[in-house]
């Protein structure tokens, strides 16, 4: 299937002289960087400041409202016509309907449209609140738990949406590196929630990573995004976290079952 003009915007692959299709892309970087333990992640002082029980309570709370079907309506309506990929194996459609899950935890299972396209790179990304995009070279790259971890990194923009894009409209690159840990970290929860390995993140980020490169080269908007071993860091303080989280929760209910015993004793 030959891919319109209108699918090639934003991030560019100065190797290849493609460009991305027109939405924000989980992209994926390697390059070297500095210690945590110097630099603190914002970020990750966040979840640190909480527990995992009570980060989900409150992203239920403030869930945003999702776009009502007029508006989701316009936004599929201006998608390019050419370029969707609808002749699936049924590996692929297995694969597809594995992101039930995610998406019903936070309230998107009837919101979301999922449609695979085909450019260059290997990547997901929500469009404008409403429509999951997926590269047909993504879809054969990553397993499963894998796509499940990026839709759920992409899923958790919405949290911070407006945020996001006011970031990038200043071209506030940190700021935009900030927001893209969070979304890690709650694509990490999320996993844990389902009940799959949170380590599927890290290693989606590393295949998509080396895909890129080999095929595209280097991306012209690489500075907006983490580079890849500060992301793993990251990802490991949080897997960390849920576990202590987990062991104190485990502690504190053996307590109380103890103290209810010792009462019913007497």
């Amino acid at each position: 299937m030959t891919l319109r003009p209108e699918f090639f915007r934003l991030v560019s692959y100065p190797s290849s002289g493609h460009q991305a299709y027109q939405f924000p892309v989980v992209l994926l970087v390697f390059a070297s960087c500095v210690s945590a333990a110097v630099v603190p992640e914002p970020a990750l002082q966040i979840f640190l400041g909480t527990t995992p029980d009570t980060l989900l309570r409150n992203l239920k709370v403030n869930r945003p409202p999702a776009l009502n079907e007029q508006a989701k309506a316009q936004v599929i309506r201006c998608l390019p016509r050419d370029g969707e990929v609808t002749k699936l194996s049924d590996s692929e459609r297995k694969k597809l309907a594995s992101l039930e899950p995610v998406l019903r935890l936070h309230g998107r299972d009837a919101v979301y449209v999922v449609k695979v396209v085909e450019v260059p790179a290997a990547v997901i990304a929500l469009h404008e609140r409403s429509v999951l995009l997926i590269s047909a070279s993504g879809l054969a790259l990553w397993n499963a738990q894998e796509l499940q971890a990026l839709a759920a990194h992409e899923i958790a923009h919405e949290y911070t949406w407006e945020q996001y894009q006011l970031a990038r409209s200043r071209k506030e690159s940190p700021a935009m590196q900030q927001l893209e840990l969070y979304s890690d970290g709650i694509a990490i929860l999320t996993l844990a929630q389902i009940g799959v390995d949170p380590s599927a993140l890290t290693s989606a980020l590393k295949k998509g990573i080396r895909y890129n490169r080999s095929h595209l080269g280097f991306a012209r908007n690489e500075d907006q995004y983490p580079d890849f071993k500060r992301r793993q860091r990251f990802h490991r303080a949080i897997i960390e976290w849920m576990s202590v989280s987990s062991t104190k929760r485990n502690e504190s209910e053996q307590v109380v079952s103890r103290s209810a015993w010792q009462a019913s004793a007497h």
